[in-house]
């Protein structure tokens, strides 16, 4: 139905059934009286679920490239998208992903640590491996 006319619809995001039409968010006033929604009053929006990272307890020490891409890996709505609208036309995955690393160097760049960065039980060496106090020193 929503494909033939324009009607209201509940729908969220990120999640492609409806994503080709572009539907439009009708942002109803901020979640401001909890006895009001316990009454049904349902008018203002309701509080945001926030959606978390998860990972394994001291992967900041067992892996430390990958804890640091899990704290910096960012994506766009509407990169999301993209992929999701490509992901209907195609369903390679793999190649929908490969695409995309191609063509956002600069997105994904910025989730990659410096190749000085340290964490705990870690340090700056210079090239003979002797303990450095600047980055610039250390190779």
């Amino acid at each position: 139905l929503p494909f033939q006319h324009d009607l209201l619809i509940y729908w969220w995001t990120p999640e492609e059934s409806f994503a080709e039409q572009a539907p439009m968010q009708i942002v109803f006033p901020e979640f401001d009286d909890h006895e009001q929604w316990n009454a049904g009053d349902k008018t203002s929006v309701a509080r945001r679920t926030a959606l978390t990272k998860w990972g394994q307890p001291g992967l900041n020490l067992l892996a430390p490239n990958v804890y640091w891409l899990t704290q910096h890996l960012k994506l766009s709505m509407s990169h999301i998208t993209d992929m999701m609208l490509k992901y209907k036309v195609s369903s390679d995955s793999n190649a929908i992903a490969c695409d995309w690393v191609r063509n956002n160097t600069a997105v994904w760049k910025e989730w990659l640590p410096s190749v000085t960065s340290c964490t705990q039980r870690q340090g700056l060496v210079d090239k003979d491996r002797r303990y450095v106090f600047s980055r610039e020193e250390a190779v």
